[in-house]
């Protein structure tokens, strides 16, 4: 090698001997990461630049996955109990907030020391501690009048309501535990109140619940009833009798005799203090009211009878609970036609006690309704239409069976909806729609068939319009009477010709029925008749007018089930003169206040 090329080599390696030094030096000088940060005790480290630190802590009781957040982003997953820390480190001076995004399964998380400000190292206290869910378990309370009223949760964790509003239990369920609310006490009120619980079991685990509905209604005290003649009443009566708190039992009390022929239909206003009459004598039909006063233990003629036509036969009657306008209405059904061929329904506003017309008669296209009823809005009537005939149980003569709705306007008047009448099964002779109930909550409306034998659901759509849900179901022969209890959940009817009542429970969802065992007996068969029905407003009771041998039957209802038991009767009294009714002339319509 020559000096020359030797001197080359030299400085060759002395400049790279430098750029390594400086290298070095410059390495050292920018010290960790200014942006980054790593897992466990990463991050940290001197110099003059920005520094960045990690988030972290400890987990425990986990008995599964666990997805936690560093201000609202940073998802990290945790599946063990133990350290964890967050990928993103974040610069001195700004804020952490360390929050549970997806809780294991079954278990609920709670988070300590999970906010704060980074300082000058790693953050490692956050705690997280897994225990397993519970849920609080609570609802409303609705209706409530008087006090004492106590539930319970699992058959214990009493619970003492005093006014309506929102509860709370005591003790939380764990996920996937089962819970049941149930009343144990009801309210001390005057009148005496009964309360029902609506979704009160269920599985916890979704997070506190908060949807159990308790709703306390006021018990019946008083049920009426009219009677077309009885012993020393010769144009028929209208009977009130006091229904016992305890037992639900009614007890004879009141006889009016009126002095228009041949009470039928019945009705009382919201407030109980009037009832209304029809009177279905061919030669003076006639609609009257009546003033109850418990107090001084009277019945007295209120309202003059007003003559609806010299051949009508007035039977079915409807209180509008819920007026458009101010002032509550009644309407009736039955025919001006001498051959009882055309039916009409008619208006009147209420005050008072007093009434009067409402504009004329809506007239029909077929025969007249045997019953009438009013949705819980108020907003529309439905009047069920045989085809034609006299007030019979027999099959109509003629023309098609319909079912009319009519909206009630803001003056009472009625206006039939779009599309009606609508068709009533199969028409003809093979169906007569006879009684009629709407479902308390809406949406649904049920009819008797007096010739097929059956009851059947339609749902009705905002503007009235029907649609049959499901398929009739068969009852006992010559179905009239149907009613809902306040609830929603039950449905029963008369048979008259075999003197029985079928009950039914009522999905929510769908309004389909579903029979609850076999009809249960009013009396004797084929000789009591029962035609009208009533659900005591509570919905412990019902009770059916037995036309034929003048009583009055009253059953308890099964909360659960919806199935009846016989509790007793209200019989004529054979050593009064003013006895409830003689065979064949006994009560044809009910009414509870």
């Amino acid at each position: 090698m020559s000096s020359g090329q030797a001197l080359v080599r030299r400085s060759t390696t002395l400049q790279n001997i430098l750029l390594a030094v400086s290298s070095s030096i410059l390495l050292a000088a920018c010290g960790g990461s200014s942006n980054g940060g790593g897992g466990g005790g990463g991050g940290g480290g001197g110099g003059g630049g920005t520094q960045s630190y990690t988030v972290g802590g400890s987990a425990s009781g986990l008995t599964g996955s666990v997805v936690l957040q560093d201000n609202g982003k940073d998802d990290l997953t945790v599946s063990a109990s133990g350290p964890f820390t967050f990928a993103t480190a974040l610069a001195t001076g700004a804020t952490y907030a360390v929050t549970v995004r997806t809780p294991p399964t079954g278990q609920a998380c709670t988070l300590t020391n999970a906010t704060g400000t980074i300082g000058t190292a790693n953050v490692t206290n956050v705690g997280v501690s897994c225990t397993a869910a519970s849920d609080k378990i609570g609802g409303t309370v609705s209706g409530l009048n008087g006090t004492g009223l106590t539930l319970k949760d699992n058959g214990g964790d009493d619970l003492t309501v005093g006014t309506n509003g929102t509860f709370t239990f005591t003790t939380s369920v764990a996920a996937g535990g089962a819970y049941a609310v149930t009343i144990s006490q009801q309210p001390t009120s005057t009148p005496a109140q009964y309360c029902t619980v609506k979704a009160g079991s269920g599985i916890a685990g979704a997070g506190d619940v908060t949807s159990v509905a308790v709703t306390c209604r006021n018990m019946g005290q008083y049920l009426f009833t009219t009677v077309h003649s009885a012993t020393g009443y010769p144009n028929g009566l209208v009977t009130s009798f006091d229904i016992d708190p305890a037992t639900g039992i009614p007890s004879r009390e009141l006889r009016h005799g009126t002095a228009s022929v041949d009470p039928w239909g019945i009705t009382l206003d919201t407030s109980g203090k009037y009832a209304y009459l029809t009177f279905a004598n061919d030669a003076n039909s006639q609609l009257g009211s009546v003033t109850f006063d418990p107090v001084a233990d009277t019945i007295t003629d209120n309202d003059s009878a007003h003559t609806l036509g010299a051949t009508a036969a007035m039977i079915a009657t409807a209180t509008d609970p819920n007026p458009a306008g101010t002032t509550p209405y009644v309407f009736l059904g039955g025919t001006l036609d001498t051959g009882h061929t055309q039916g009409e329904i008619f208006s009147f506003s209420v005050a008072a006690g007093k009434v009067t017309p409402v504009g004329t008669e809506v007239d029909l296209d077929g025969g007249y309704p045997f019953s009438l009823a009013v949705d819980p809005t108020g907003k529309f009537l439905f009047a069920p239409q045989p085809a034609s005939g006299a007030p019979s149980l027999q099959p109509p003569s003629a023309a098609t069976p319909d079912v009319w709705v009519f909206q009630i306007n803001a003056d009472g008047s009625l206006t039939p909806v779009a599309g009606a009448p609508f068709p009533f099964q199969a028409g003809g002779t093979t169906n007569t729609p006879f009684g009629v109930a709407v479902n308390p909550n809406g949406g649904y409306v049920y009819f008797t068939d007096n010739t097929a034998g059956t009851v059947t659901a339609y749902s009705y759509s905002p503007t009235g319009v029907l649609a049959e849900v499901g398929t009739p179901q068969p009852v006992g022969q010559d179905p009239t009477g149907v009613a809902v209890d306040p609830t929603g959940q039950f449905l029963y009817v008369t048979n008259a010709n075999e003197a029985t009542v079928s009950a039914f429970t009522i999905d929510a969802t769908t309004g389909i029925l579903t029979a609850v065992g076999s009809p249960v007996t009013t009396g004797a068969a084929r000789t009591t008749i029962p035609s009208a029905i009533q659900v005591d407003p509570s919905g412990q009771y019902v009770y059916v007018a037995n036309g034929q041998d003048a009583t009055i039957a009253a059953f308890k209802i099964d909360r659960t089930s919806g199935a009846l038991t016989a509790i007793g009767d209200v019989t004529s009294d054979a050593q009064s003169a003013a006895g409830l009714g003689n065979a064949g002339t006994g009560s044809s319509a009910l009414a509870i206040e």
